[in-house]
């Protein structure tokens, strides 16, 4: 699945994060495989690389939080240029 949505959406490049993978090597093995023999298998299309996170847990932790404040109005912590504090709540 991460093969085929990283191809729909034309990156050459899949990070993998969560806790699965922690200390689980051979899943990592075979995932790296598999991303290499997809790649030689469609001959026209640059290789794909999978890629795994030393603190996969932590990113993971940050992707979600980052996820879910794009869903939220964050728009009221935006930098105040005119105080000297930097952020401040918007007028």
């Amino acid at each position: 699945v991460a093969y085929l949505n990283a191809r729909i959406h034309n990156v050459n490049r899949v990070l993998f994060t969560g806790n699965y993978l922690r200390l689980n090597k051979i899943a990592e093995r075979t995932i790296a495989h598999s991303f290499k023999r997809a790649s030689i298998a469609n001959p026209g299309w640059e290789e794909m690389h999978a890629l795994f996170l030393t603190h996969e847990g932590y990113f993971g932790a940050l992707g979600s939080l980052l996820e879910s404040l794009e869903s939220l109005d964050v728009s009221v912590l935006e930098p105040d240029v005119n105080a000297n504090a930097g952020w401040g709540r918007k007028s």
